[in-house]
């Protein structure tokens, strides 16, 4: 039923596509890396956009032993984070994630376990420009995605929708926030939310301050980062961050760089 949904959504979108033939193209890159916020901002017409990545979180767990208890690592690393954008027009996007990563166990910087380099669900989707900011009224667009196991040997979500909105409050300060939820098969649901805090430091360098959090029946992840993004070119970006986790749920500890590409139109 939620897959079902989530292909309507993107049927419904996709049509807009026909519809929408200006370019309201920006000068400078704007990417939905390396925040867990997805921007509101469509790729321009007809311009192919590359964001990728390395990221890793761990987790401390406490086990008993015979002297007491030892700390015992448990790290997620993906060694690339890909997201593929396409401007479909100027208010719509085509999407496509994919990850490749592994887990493992680590206790006294040893590796107890580890599994092997395996790929993430594939998953496809659409961004819509719903509405453009207008004083008060902030940029609004909407996200959904759907996929499976088309290359997964990994769990992961199948699917989301968000809400995503941005306020740029001057030439330097912005605000932006999504809503949201992810779908798993099986009929597991976790809901997120995100708000980032971004400030201009100088015409190439950024920085971000982030709050984001994913619930469901049983648990409640709240976390926190932060990082900079350097614009190399105007087509081409830079970025680096970390962050921990606020609540017993949430991982110990998050750090990541990547880097963007916009392909120009012509």
């Amino acid at each position: 039923m939620r897959t079902s949904v989530l292909v309507s959504l993107l049927v419904f979108l996709s049509m807009s596509v026909f519809a929408q033939n200006a370019d309201f193209s920006s000068p400078d890159i704007i990417t939905d890396r390396p925040t867990q916020t997805t921007s509101p901002y469509i790729v321009p017409l007809k311009a192919f956009q590359i964001e990728t990545g390395f990221y890793q979180q761990s987790t401390s767990v406490f086990t008993p032993n015979g002297l007491g208890a030892s700390e015992v690592d448990f790290q997620n690393i993906v060694y690339n984070s890909l997201l593929l954008r396409y401007g479909l027009s100027s208010k719509l996007e085509l999407r496509l994630n994919q990850e490749i990563g592994r887990s493992r166990l680590r206790l006294d910087n040893q590796t107890l376990e580890q599994s092997d380099v395996s790929f993430g669900p594939t998953t496809i989707g659409v961004k819509y420009c719903v509405v453009r900011e207008n004083g008060w009224r902030p940029e609004i667009a909407l996200t959904g995605h759907v996929g499976g196991e088309i290359l997964s040997s990994r769990g992961g979500a199948t699917g989301d929708v968000r809400a995503n909105f941005q306020h740029n409050v001057s030439e330097k300060f912005n605000v932006s926030y999504n809503i949201g939820a992810l779908f798993f098969e099986g009929g597991d649901t976790i809901t997120l939310w995100t708000l980032n805090l971004g400030y201009v430091i100088t015409p190439r360098l950024s920085a971000f301050f982030e709050g984001y959090g994913f619930s469901q029946s049983f648990s409640s992840q709240q976390s926190i980062d932060f990082g900079l993004t350097y614009l190399w070119s105007s087509s081409f970006q830079l970025d680096f961050y970390g962050g921990v986790g606020v609540s017993d749920f949430a991982p110990d500890s998050l750090f990541g760089f990547g880097l963007s590409k916009r392909l120009s139109k012509n």
